[in-house]
């Protein structure tokens, strides 16, 4: 999961960052350059953000299913 998260991210550095600096009148090289930067950049540091961004992902929809079940066990109990 985390490397195809990286791979998104660091398509998205690429496409925004080459779609400003088209946008902001650099020629085509500039843009492509700067955008296989950013991507390099976003590759190599992506990882470290990733990983604790996805646990507490993880971790919240762990803790509402808990208190899914334990509301759906309570109501199923009162009946």
């Amino acid at each position: 999961m985390t490397r195809s998260t990286t791979s998104y991210v660091v398509a998205l550095a690429f496409a925004l960052t080459f779609l400003l600096t088209s946008l902001l009148g650099s020629g085509l090289q500039t843009a492509l350059t700067r955008g296989v930067i950013a991507a390099i950049v976003v590759r190599i540091v992506a990882p470290w953000f990733v990983r604790p961004v996805m646990a507490s992902i993880f971790d919240a929809m762990a803790r509402d299913q808990e208190q899914r079940g334990s509301s759906e066990s309570e109501a199923g109990a009162s009946e």
